[in-house]
């Protein structure tokens, strides 16, 4: 018999699995995790559907990168949902190890589509303390730019 997950614990796996595919540079994974049309928005700039999502992944895969999200509060209301997680996200720096490079906070809108959870937005807003060379890099990013 298939055990069938609660609102909030579904809503918790699209949240991690969409880490997991920024990890491991699947931006195809990443984007299908996404409404049709849906998309990020970051640092006054927006990227929506699944062309644009997967090549800011593939942007990003050879960075190195971990993204951390925790203390994640979700609210659901039938078939939309809102939640908020805190990130941090962690590069391996040559002769340093892991460094945290930035923290800011994911602000989503989620909708309930064919029973699963898909993002209908993503809203990263970046802690006042990340350095101004990070949020360039992040800029040049969301812009398109590699």
């Amino acid at each position: 018999m298939l055990a069938t997950l609660s609102d909030d614990a579904a809503i918790r796996n699209l949240i991690a699995s969409y880490a997991h595919a920024a990890d491991d540079g699947d931006g195809d994974a990443l984007a299908a995790l996404f409404v049709d049309g849906g998309g990020l928005e970051s640092l006054g700039l927006a990227i929506n559907g699944p062309v644009k999502l997967a090549a800011l992944i593939n942007g990003i895969y050879n960075a190195n990168l971990k993204h951390l999200q925790l203390n994640t509060v979700i609210t659901v209301d039938v078939d939309t949902a809102t939640a908020i997680s805190d990130l941090m996200v962690q590069a391996v720096v040559p002769e340093a190890g892991w460094q945290t490079l930035a923290q800011g906070r994911y602000h989503d809108e989620l909708v309930r589509t064919d029973a699963e959870w898909r993002f209908s937005k993503r809203v990263i807003t970046w802690h006042r303390g990340t350095p101004d060379e990070i949020a360039g890099q992040l800029r040049t990013l969301m812009a398109g730019g590699v």
